[in-house]
């Protein structure tokens, strides 16, 4: 009887020592992974915020030559990242601090939805406006003469508009087709619905954003 009570609590003891070790190593993981998100952010939108004030001086003292649409361009692109860092890393730091409980914080999904959209947006746009630039720079290089005349200010602006616009449809594409972002398995962001597609529209979808950044990796090239 004694040894089968002592067998007991060596058991006992040891389940307990094993679910302590499983209880520091998830905390330990969450410290790691809020400590990389919060470094991220911060890392993101300092150098954003000095690429910013240096792109503002440069277009100042170039606005009127050929280098303001690539400065332009430039511009965008910081702007962008700077926002990505700041609201993706905003928003991963609140799910954070919720302990991850989707369904008590955000019962409707509307946060879910939000964080794909940023998401998609901020990992869409900023692919397209460095293909944007890489094209501006060739034609600018290769004809000097059609930079000139086909690439002035108000032209860039324009493309920068629709350039956003168009990582804006895609961003909203799953919402417009009643397709609600995916909490993922890591529970601290939302996405595209990467984990067991209902149908043909949320394979397209993913696709369709893969597609798009691909392409825009290869143009940059």
């Amino acid at each position: 009887r004694k040894v089968s009570i002592m067998s007991y609590n060596g058991s006992a003891n040891a389940g307990c020592v094993v679910s302590s070790d499983v209880c520091n190593d998830n905390c330990t993981k969450k410290e790691v992974s809020v400590t990389s998100t919060a470094i991220s952010m911060t890392v993101g939108i300092v150098s954003n915020t000095l690429a910013l004030f240096i792109l503002i001086k440069a277009y100042r003292r170039f606005r009127f030559k050929s280098k303001a649409a690539f400065l332009l361009f430039a511009t965008g692109l910081v702007v962008t990242d700077f926002l990505g860092h700041l609201i993706n890393g905003s928003l991963a730091l609140y799910v954070y601090a919720s302990q991850k409980d989707w369904e008590t914080f955000d019962p409707h999904k509307s946060l879910c939805d939000f964080f794909g959209v940023c998401m998609a947006f901020f990992g869409l746009t900023p692919l397209l406006l460095g293909s944007l630039m890489a094209v501006e720079r060739c034609i600018g290089v290769t004809h000097p003469l059609l930079h000139t005349t086909a690439l002035g200010s108000h032209h860039v602006k324009r493309l920068l508009g629709l350039t956003w616009l168009l990582g804006l449809l895609v961003a909203l594409l799953p919402l417009l087709l009643q397709r609600s972002y995916q909490v993922q398995r890591s529970r601290s962001w939302c996405f595209f619905r990467l984990q067991g597609p209902r149908d043909w529209v949320d394979v397209l979808l993913t696709i369709l954003f893969s597609v798009l950044c691909l392409l825009a990796l290869l143009v940059s090239l």
